[in-house]
């Protein structure tokens, strides 16, 4: 007897504002209303009405066009904070005055990256305090039956829901896949070398077909998940009934990787070279040196360099709307050739604050609603479905669910525009296949890349 495979279906993504506009869009929209208003009164009669129309109709032209995915009053803060940050960067080298600030010299536009806690309890330090865990799956995630598959992922979803209780310590939660290329001979070569072709013939030469049919390895999977602990009261009470705050993160890590143990998932805390995983993140052809891990920095419009690679981060804008078995990533994980990042950023909303919002955004959705019937405006499916979800996600939170808030991230990287152009297309493709939708984050590609390292960093829109 076989039973039916668990399948998956995300809701709308929630969207702040009033009406469906953003708070740009609404400030747009009222500065445009008040100069009509003040050119009516100022200019009036047959001059003033046309001029005042004039400006209200270029004040909703700039409010509801969308370019790239943002309407125009939203890409004022991006270039806004484009305009502030660092757009270039170049290592010291020997002008710097020691080994160790040469070591530790890293461009601010990824934010500031440290090893703390000493040999005995190291964690890294990025504004908060940071734990990494190397994470393995016992067997091939697609490849395994799909009772297996609904455990893993039951199981990790209830670790991210433990996170959201009141009193924990932990802030967010990003799990990241670096994907390199690897050597093509190297599961032939590891065969070769650990195969006794004298004990069972027959069983031998089936393997070695088996691997001649699958083709070389083409691609090699790096996973790393990251806890970042919040900075407040409990996390300093804590830190004194740990004795440190290396001992805590270290308490912290350690916990969460027994739950994912239970889960069917293999996670070790990395100790030593935390940092230096971090790091190979930016090199996906080859391994950083660990006394000049980056040594130029160039912020463009649509990539980002990074020594003589460029990266180009897209933002997983829609998750899907239909139901997807629990290996839907498959195509995105598996099914491109270009080198790449994965980052799935995870942040758990404390239970009070997560029953206020949502009944803050039902009651908004079914407010907007009412006033687009009152004024006989079809409600289009869209709305109906958000509201829908918003009706839904405050029954569950009502009855003891948690709410987890998440970012999903990729980034490309290529030797040149030309192959990163290719690359681009072959992941959004990918996607597609995934039934994501993914949209390169003009504009904010340094904040981006920085986003993607395994540190489970903040993420703003």
């Amino acid at each position: 007897m076989t039973t039916a495979e668990t399948r998956y279906e995300y809701g709308p993504r929630a969207k702040r504002g009033y009406a469906g506009m953003s708070p740009p869009q609404i400030a747009v929209l009222l500065v445009a209303a008040f100069v009509a208003v003040a050119v009516l009164n100022v200019v009036g009669g047959i001059v003033g009405l046309p001029l005042a129309v004039g400006v209200g109709a270029l004040g909703g032209l700039l409010t509801f066009t969308r370019h790239a995915g943002l309407a125009l009053p939203e890409w004022l803060p991006v270039l806004w904070q484009r305009a502030r940050g660092q757009r270039r960067w170049v290592h010291p080298g020997p002008s710097a005055s020691s080994d160790a600030e040469r070591r530790s010299a890293w461009p601010k536009a990824l934010g500031n990256v440290a090893s703390r806690g000493g040999e005995l309890t190291p964690y890294l330090w990025d504004g908060a305090p940071v734990g990494l865990l190397d994470v393995t799956a016992p067997a091939a995630f697609t490849l395994a039956s799909s009772h297996t598959r609904t455990a893993a992922t039951s199981g990790f979803a209830a670790t991210l829901a433990g996170l959201a209780e009141a009193g924990g310590l932990v802030e967010a939660a990003s799990w990241t896949v670096r994907v390199s290329p690897a050597d093509a001979d190297a599961l032939d070569s590891w065969a070769a070398h650990n195969t006794d072709t004298t004990a069972h013939p027959a069983l031998a030469a089936s393997y070695a077909a088996l691997l001649a049919e699958a083709g070389p390895v083409g691609q090699h999977h790096t996973h790393t998940l990251a806890v970042r602990l919040r900075n407040g009261r409990e996390t300093t009470y804590a830190k004194r009934l740990a004795g440190g705050l290396g001992p805590l993160v270290a308490r912290e890590v350690e916990r969460l990787a027994v739950q994912l143990g239970d889960a069917g998932v293999k996670a070790t805390p990395i100790t030593g070279a935390a940092r230096d995983r971090v790091v190979s993140h930016l090199d996906l052809f080859g391994v950083p040196s660990p006394d000049l891990p980056v040594i130029g920095f160039a912020d463009e419009w649509d990539c980002v360099r990074v020594d003589g690679s460029l990266f180009r981060v897209l933002w997983v804008e829609d998750m899907p709307r239909v139901p997807v078995a629990a290996d839907f990533l498959a195509p995105l994980l598996l099914g491109c050739r270009a080198p790449r990042i994965v980052t799935l950023i995870a942040r758990p909303v404390p239970a009070d604050a997560a029953v206020s919002t949502a009944e803050r955004q039902a009651g908004g959705a079914e407010a907007d609603a009412e006033l687009l019937a009152r004024h006989g405006v079809r409600l289009s499916a869209a709305r109906r479905r958000a509201l829908d979800a918003s009706q839904a996600r405050e029954a569950e939170l009502t009855g003891g669910h948690a709410l987890i808030r998440y970012v999903a991230l990729v980034a490309i990287s290529a030797p040149d525009k030309a192959t990163l152009a290719d690359a681009t297309a072959e992941v959004i493709a990918a996607g597609a296949k995934a039934r994501l939708r993914l949209r390169v984050l003009y504009g904010r590609q340094g904040a981006a890349l920085a986003a993607v390292l395994p540190l489970a960093r903040k993420v703003s829109k």
